[in-house]
C-alpha cells in the first residue's frame, strides 16, 4: 500500500491515526548479487528513533527505480504484519520479519481489506494518503534468496 503525503486536507476527509505501526524500515539502493547483478532499495533496516518523512520518501531511504518506486505518490510503502505468518510458512523462511518485503512501515491489525485509496492517515506529525495498491516487484524473490516457482503470483480472495 503506497502512501503519499496528503496535499490538500479538508474536514470532509476521513482521518484515522496510524497507531498500529509495528516497525519502520529504510534502506538506500545497493547492488544485489546474483547471476545478473542489479541495484535495488528493497533491502531495509529497522529504525527506532524518530525519522523525517519528506514528500518523496523517509530520511535514509531510497529507490533505485524512480519510475516505479518512490516519489510524491509513493513516498512510503506499507505492508501488513498479518501476512507474514503465511509467507513464513509458504516460503519456509521462519525468520522473515518487518521490512523483508521492502516496506517502510509494517503495520499491525490493518490489511488491504481495511483501507481504501484516498483514505487519510496521520502518523506523528505527518498526514498521509493511500495513493495506490502495492505492486509486486518481480525481483523480490531473488532478493529474498528464494526460487520464483515457490512464490504464488496471486491468491484467490474469498
Amino acid at each position: 500500500m503506497p502512501f503519499r503525503l496528503a496535499e490538500q486536507v479538508t474536514d470532509e476527509l476521513r482521518f484515522e491515526t496510524m497507531n498500529r505501526v509495528a516497525s519502520i524500515q529504510v534502506g538506500k539502493p545497493r547492488e544485489i548479487a546474483s547471476d545478473k547483478p542489479w541495484v535495488s532499495g528493497f533491502l531495509k533496516v529497522s529504525v527506532t528513533e524518530p525519522i523525517w518523512l519528506d514528500t518523496t520518501n523517509l530520511a535514509g531511504d531510497g529507490q533505485a527505480d524512480l519510475i516505479h518506486h518512490g516519489g510524491p505518490h509513493k513516498a512510503v510503502c506499507v505492508y501488513p504484519s498479518a501476512h507474514y505468518p503465511y509467507w513464513r510458512d509458504t516460503l519456509d523462511l521462519p525468520n522473515l520479519m518487518g521490512g523483508d518485503f521492502g516496506e517502510n512501515f509494517t503495520v499491525d491489525d490493518l490489511t488491504e481489506r481495511d483501507v481504501c485509496i484516498g483514505d487519510i492517515w496521520t502518523l506523528g506529525e505527518a498526514t498521509l494518503e493511500i495513493s495506490q495498491p502495492q505492486i509486486v516487484v518481480e525481483r523480490s524473490p531473488t532478493t529474498l534468496s528464494i526460487t520464483a516457482t515457490s512464490v504464488p503470483t496471486h491468491q484467490h480472495r474469498d
